[in-house]
């Protein structure tokens, strides 16, 4: 009866712990922070895509399980996220299509 006690005990902080950390990410970034990640794409199992706004700079960064690397740097960088037809996937196009 203790032990069924204790594992409830355990899953509410848990579940606790949970609700607050996502109710810290709705906030948005912290004022005086310069690296935020604005958006993040799963391409497979350990391999991602993630768009990095470092001061107002946009980074499109490729990662791996063993390494990160540069894609390319973007001219703009969304606010608060993509708009119709002016997300980075079509930046990104975009870019490629003038190299």
């Amino acid at each position: 009866m203790a032990s069924i006690v204790s594992m409830t005990l355990v899953l509410a902080g848990l579940a606790g712990l949970m609700w607050w950390f996502r109710r810290l990410a709705a906030r948005g970034p912290i004022p005086g922070r310069h690296i935020q990640v604005l958006e993040t794409v799963a391409l497979g199992p350990g391999k991602c895509l993630h768009l990095v706004r470092l001061g107002d700079r946009g980074l499109l960064l490729a990662c791996g399980p063993q390494r990160c690397e540069l894609i390319c740097e973007l001219e703009t960088v969304p606010q608060a996220g993509p708009a119709a037809g002016t997300g980075w996937i079509e930046i990104f196009r975009q870019r490629l299509g003038r190299i």
